[in-house]
C-alpha cells in the first residue's frame, strides 16, 4: 500500500506567531493530532504535535507563548509513492510519529500519520 492512499484528514495549518491556546484550541476543534505551521508564503517550517503541547503544559510555558517555541522545526518527509512499511521504519528510526508528504517534484501532498499506518496495516493484514 502506498502513502498517497493514507494520508491523514483533515491537515490545520496555522500562521506562526499563533500561540499555544489557538494551535491547541484548532486541533480540538477538528480533533486531529497534529497543526503544521507555515510562514507568511504558506511554506511549512514546522509541526506541533499534541505531545509537544502536553510537554510545554508540563513545563510551565504560558499559554499565548508562541507555537514556534515549541513547534518542531527539522521536518522529515517522504514521497507519496513509498510504502507504508517504508513510512514505519522512517517513523522508528526518527522517534517520531508524523511525516510531510511530499510528491516527485518536492511539492507538499500532505501528512502520514502513526495511526493512518497502523489502520493501513490492519487493513492489509485484515485485522
Amino acid at each position: 500500500m502506498l502513502i498517497r492512499e493514507i494520508l491523514s484528514k483533515p491537515i490545520i495549518t496555522v500562521p506562526e506567531g499563533s500561540s499555544i491556546r489557538e494551535v491547541a484550541s484548532l486541533m480540538s476543534e477538528h480533533q486531529v493530532s497534529f497543526a503544521l505551521i507555515v510562514d507568511s508564503k504558506k511554506q511549512i517550517i514546522g509541526i506541533v504535535t499534541e505531545r509537544d503541547i502536553t510537554r510545554a503544559i508540563a513545563k510551565g510555558i504560558p499559554y499565548d507563548e508562541k507555537v514556534d517555541k515549541i513547534m518542531t522545526k527539522t521536518i522529515i518527509t517522504i514521497r507519496d509513492n513509498e510504502n507504508v512499511i517504508d513510512a514505519l521504519n522512517l517513523m522508528l528510526r526518527n522517534s517520531i510519529r508524523h511525516l510531510v508528504v511530499i510528491d516527485s517534484n518536492d511539492n507538499f501532498v500532505g501528512v502520514v500519520s502513526i495511526r493512518d499506518i497502523a489502520q493501513a496495516l490492519g487493513l492489509m493484514y485484515d485485522y
